[in-house]
């Protein structure tokens, strides 16, 4: 009796859980909402009703936004300064603390571009931020610090930008650093509550739609955002209703980045 060949046995034990793997693959067209967020309407509501009892608060402030974009090193690691770094920004304001992705092999001349939006409250004014070298196998090595104080042209409405020096801590390398490009923004929270967002279940009443007939009968020019804004948002978020985030724009006067923010912290929640 001749035996069974060993490796043809292995393949055929294979082919079922190969066909089994292979019927599982989506063959054809995507779906519209392929890696698209999805939110419900009664989310949006919620997390705009929480954001609006945050506005209540006699501490708040606003909404603040600051991007670390680049930074012009003095050196580069190691003994001679012949290694190439890998650096980050850590950063914090009040309680708040962010970290930016590693700009790897950014070496003296780092790219961030990293933004960040949070609440802003009385008492938090100032900025500290460090600069670190990612290391692989040993901790990570600090190359420079800086403080910066929000300057008054961001709470005026100004996107405000300016370079920052950098300073060593040890007493024979308190030197310049190098410096960090820092941009600033601020939005207030402007203008009164609508019934509408008071109550979610109303949304479809006759007043929001009159609301909605009268914004269409003032024309484009007296909105306080652009169509292609709309658009814009309406591609990010396929799934939500189209009136849904023109309510939005215009309670937040035209502001889309913080509408924007405020559908993708809902798909967070």
């Amino acid at each position: 009796m001749t035996s069974a060949d060993p490796i043809l046995a292995s393949n055929n034990n294979l082919n079922p859980k190969f066909n089994d793997y292979r019927s599982r693959v989506m063959l054809g067209e995507l779906p519209s909402d392929f890696l698209r967020i999805q939110l419900l309407e009664s989310q949006i509501y919620n997390q705009l009703n929480a954001q609006l009892d945050i506005q209540q608060n006699p501490n708040f402030l606003g909404y603040f936004t600051i991007t670390i974009a680049e930074a012009k090193l003095i050196k580069n690691s190691g003994p001679l300064g012949l290694l190439r770094m890998d650096p980050y920004v850590r950063f914090q304001v009040g309680h708040v603390s962010y970290e930016t992705p590693t700009a790897t092999g950014g070496g003296k001349n780092p790219q961030w571009k990293a933004s960040y939006r949070f609440n802003l409250f009385k008492g938090m004014k100032r900025i500290h931020m460090e600069i670190f070298d990612q290391r692989s196998f040993t901790e990570d090595s600090f190359i420079g610090e800086c403080n910066i104080d929000i300057p008054r042209e961001v709470f005026e409405g100004q996107t405000y930008q300016h370079w920052y020096s950098l300073m060593g801590r040890e007493a024979n390398a308190n030197e310049n650093q190098g410096d960090i490009l820092v941009i600033m923004s601020f939005a207030t929270m402007l203008g009164s509550i609508s019934s509408s967002f008071e109550n979610p279940s109303i949304s479809n009443s006759p007043t929001m739609s009159s609301l909605s007939s009268q914004s269409n009968s003032l024309g484009e020019s007296n909105l306080p955002y652009a169509v292609e804004d709309i658009k814009t948002i309406e591609e990010m978020f396929p799934t939500i209703d189209r009136q849904i985030i023109i309510d939005l724009m215009g309670k937040y006067e035209g502001n889309k980045d913080i509408v924007v923010n405020c559908l993708l912290q809902n798909s967070q929640s």
